[in-house]
């Protein structure tokens, strides 16, 4: 999950986006993000969703 987390940072900052931005776009409270990207919280996948959405992004899973 930190790949993830790291890549999401990652995304919003080369959007130029700050916290407060990223969960505006995504219907979230900037706390949420905060706490999402210092490893605070787990989220689920349910609350990925709108984040990723926002970026662009979709989430594969694959086995290896």
């Amino acid at each position: 999950m930190d790949k993830i987390i790291e890549e999401l940072v990652q995304r919003r900052i080369a959007a130029g986006w700050s916290q407060a931005e990223m969960a505006k776009r995504a219907g979230m409270k900037q706390p949420a993000i905060a706490r999402i990207e210092r490893g605070g919280a787990s989220p689920s996948l349910d609350t990925l969703r709108p984040i990723l959405d926002a970026l662009g992004c979709e989430l594969k899973i694959e086995n290896k």
